[in-house]
């Protein structure tokens, strides 16, 4: 599954990227623009409905880039030349890093053997300030983060250094789909659970996170989240949306809520976009 925050990926012989995500989505992005597939794997999502029905039938041709390959380090095979459309980096939500810069007493410390992790010297008497000094210090240092934030935008949770303020960074979506219509992001698992948190703040689901990011990237066009996995997934419940969408209002919940749509098997996606299932690799390849 994709990356959430700092959480690892599965390194064991499953790997969901590597004998689920790619082999399947690697062939159909060499298909033909207009293949019916993507017609059909949005008609397949349990949740359909919540796509406008003429962008379901007519999702429009992928954009040329996703098909790019760009030089990618890999956690388990290193450096190799990857598609944009695999581990697509995609930032993370504004309303919610400021959130997190004017509610230091909701962040948690990243820890190490027991002991709070440190970063740069700057970074350190920033996030020192913000979470454990005084209430007017803190007050004085968030206000610089949400200036930044507004001046740096939210592209700069992935710059070197990382900004002191970027409690969230980018999140790398298994696969990202998108046409001039519609945007659509598959979470892939195969043994692997969905991640409950991010280094700093407990209770962030990894579906749900990415409910709310793609609503950021698709400006205007018709979005969802698709999760795959060998067998089905226990669903989110209300309260795992509250945990992870602390800074949002009920309503605006429910609009993440509407861009998740639903559960595939492996088995059954791959019949429906006429991938033969039989002929995945079971486990990763040895490098």
């Amino acid at each position: 599954g994709s990356r959430c925050g700092d959480a690892v990926t599965t390194r064991g012989r499953w790997n969901s990227s590597l004998t689920r995500v790619r082999p399947v989505f690697g062939p159909l992005l060499l298909r033909q623009p207009s293949a019916p597939w993507l017609s059909a794997l949005l008609a397949a999502c349990p949740h359909t409905s919540r796509l406008p029905a003429d962008v379901v039938s007519e999702p429009g041709e992928l954009l040329p880039y996703l098909t790019e390959r760009r030089k990618y380090k890999d956690k388990i095979l290193g450096w190799i030349e990857l598609e944009v459309a695999f581990e697509h980096g995609v930032p993370p939500p504004e309303a919610f890093l400021r959130y997190l810069i004017t509610h230091p007493r909701e962040l948690s410390w990243p820890m190490r053997a027991g002991r709070r992790v440190r970063y740069s010297e700057a970074t350190q008497e920033a996030r020192e300030t913000l979470v454990d000094g005084s209430p007017h210090a803190s007050s004085a240092v968030a206000a610089h983060g949400l200036r930044e934030l507004d001046r740096r935008g939210t592209k700069a949770a992935n710059a070197r250094p990382k900004p002191w303020w970027s409690f969230e960074g980018f999140t790398e979506v298994d696969c990202c789909l998108a046409t001039d219509r519609v945007v659509l992001f598959i979470e892939g698992k195969r043994k692997e659970a969905l991640s409950e948190s991010t280094s700093w703040y407990r209770g962030r689901n990894q579906l749900i996170r990415n409910l709310e990011a793609i609503g950021d990237i698709a400006r205007g066009r018709a979005c969802g989240v698709v999760l795959v996995s060998e067998k089905p997934l226990d669903e989110l419940d209300d309260e795992a949306y509250a945990r992870a969408l602390p800074h949002l209002s009920s309503p605006q919940r429910e609009a993440v809520r509407d861009r998740y749509l639903g559960q595939l098997t492996w088995e059954a996606l791959c019949e429906v976009v006429d991938i033969p299932f039989h002929g995945l690799p079971d486990e990763r390849q040895t490098v």
